[in-house]
């Protein structure tokens, strides 16, 4: 008889299981893009108008601006979708910043690119008051004061000119509120606007928009009056007034 053994080896190392791999999908970066060619298009006392280049992927744009100034806050003014905005409600002679930044929604979040900043200062109110104040052999005009610009600038017309306004005389204090125009023609109409600018270190000079009209014949000053008494008249004589078209008498 012949005995058979059996003999069990156990493996010294598990089979190993290999789990599939799975692969996170990529997500690229918004890319919001940036703002190019912010510049002021138009300026007024109580507003200014920005305008700029679109940025490529922006769907939004904030605007927002603050004073010129140490410790001056940022405020928001909105979000357009054009490449335009109105900032409203400013003070006139006034430094501001104004910010423009791109914008994408998505998701129900916001995502920003690159932002400009742009300075501007809004324009100073326009001369008031302005009236002629002499129109014999020279004429004079006056004008009210602005405590709030650096000078003034004189623009006239003659009746010759066809009403086309051109640059006459600076006024470089704010306190001078007169000016003589000594170069006038006795008998020719002259006309005259004043504009009011202030000037900002590291800025530049500027501007208000044209004030009102006035308008005067040179040579129309006071004339010499003679008077004849008879018995039952007075005789009134004057010398000749070139400019005139005419006179009025009075009696009192």
């Amino acid at each position: 008889t012949t005995d058979h053994t059996t003999t069990t080896t156990n493996p010294t190392t598990k089979p190993t299981t290999t789990k599939p791999t799975t692969t996170k999908p990529v997500v690229k970066p918004i890319s919001v893009g940036n703002i190019s060619n912010l510049k002021v298009s138009k300026i007024a006392s109580n507003y200014i108008t920005v305008k700029w280049n679109k940025s490529k992927n922006a769907t939004n744009y904030k605007v927002e601006y603050r004073k010129v100034g140490s410790n001056q806050k940022w405020y928001y003014v909105n979000t357009v979708k054009s490449n335009t905005a109105n900032v409203t409600k400013l003070s006139e002679n006034t430094l501001y910043y104004i910010k423009v930044t791109p914008m994408i929604v998505k998701d129900k979040k916001n995502y920003y690119g690159k932002n400009a900043t742009v300075k501007s200062s809004t324009a100073t109110s326009k001369v008031t008051g302005l009236k002629v104040t002499d129109n014999g052999k020279k004429i004079s005009i006056k004008w009210n004061r602005n405590k709030n610009v650096t000078g003034y600038k004189v623009y006239r017309a003659s009746g010759d000119s066809n009403g086309k306004y051109v640059y006459y005389k600076t006024i470089k204090k704010n306190s001078t509120t007169t000016f003589t125009d000594n170069k006038v023609s006795t008998g020719k109409i002259y006309y005259y606007k004043l504009k009011a600018y202030r000037t900002y270190n590291n800025y530049g000079t500027v501007v208000s928009n044209y004030s009102n009209a006035v308008m005067s014949t040179c040579g129309l000053y006071a004339t010499t009056v003679k008077t004849k008494s008879e018995l039952s008249k007075i005789t009134v004589t004057w010398s000749k007034v070139p400019a005139a078209t005419g006179y009025k008498v009075y009696q009192s």
